[in-house]
């Protein structure tokens, strides 16, 4: 298990850890506790072998490490019945700090036509002081999930007609490539897309809601558009999977851990 690997690490048995390591995967362990568990039983070998001091990569390792455990997968190996929601609906995943810019999201959302009758659907808690309810009428309305679940996650990227992140920064940018997984276009900052995003995202620029909101118009209108963008980003999805991820990274420390 884990635990196993920790400690086959802290002794130096590169063999026994890769023989762990092994077993994981061969048991069917999500990918990004693998990830983890290599992450910390290189962190550990490192920090037991310098007598307490860190390398700089050690220390982005273990950061990655910490990220890791709070990663939930979402599983689209399988095909994910969209969410069946009363109307068309355009979704962001992820918290509500000053740095996810949701108000560059409200007012384009609230500029688009009323008659479109386009929801806007966000995980986690209504924590905007009424801003919901002031900007929502009968003919849409700005959704608070709440908590979500894995599966429930996969179904509403299924069923979104877009999502969208306008954060001004962000990490990798999980929730982009999980939505081009499920064949969900992905409108954001480009300040905020990954690298190996760009080519499949569409994009505005920081804090422009008018900017933004053209990018929705459009996209919204246009089929050919919204098509391509779906193919575009399932064309990534498929490159940049947990297991690829994994292998790569094993094969990493492995080299490190042979030296």
């Amino acid at each position: 298990d884990v635990g196993q690997l920790g400690e086959a690490a802290l002794a130096g048995d590169a063999a026994r850890a890769l023989h762990v390591l092994a077993g994981l995967r061969a048991e069917g362990v999500e990918p990004t506790l693998v990830l983890w568990a290599v992450n910390k039983a290189v962190h550990d070998l490192w920090h037991a072998q310098s007598g307490g001091a860190q390398r700089p990569w050690q220390r982005q390792g273990a950061a990655l490490a910490q990220g890791l455990r709070r990663v939930r997968t979402v599983p689209f190996a399988r095909v994910v019945a969209p969410f069946a929601a009363p109307r068309p609906y355009l979704f962001y995943v992820g918290n509500h700090r000053e740095h996810k810019n949701l108000a560059t999201l409200f007012d384009a959302w609230s500029a688009l036509p009323e008659s479109w009758g386009i929801d806007l659907y966000l995980t986690g808690p209504d924590d905007f002081g009424g801003e919901i309810q002031r900007r929502s009428g009968g003919a849409r309305t700005i959704v608070a999930l709440g908590d979500v679940t894995t599966k429930r996650l996969a179904e509403y990227y299924a069923g979104a007609k877009a999502l969208v992140q306008p954060a001004l920064r962000e990490g990798f940018g999980l929730p982009m490539l999980e939505a081009m997984a499920a064949g969900c276009p992905v409108v954001a900052c480009e300040d905020a897309v990954p690298g190996p995003l760009t080519r499949s995202a569409l994009t505005f620029g920081a804090r422009d809601a008018t900017a933004l909101r053209a990018v929705l118009e459009r996209l919204l209108t246009d089929e050919g558009l919204r098509a391509r963008t779906v193919k575009s980003g399932s064309d990534v999805a498929k490159e940049l999977t947990w297991d690829r991820c994994a292998r790569a990274t094993a094969d990493v420390y492995r080299e490190v851990l042979e030296e």
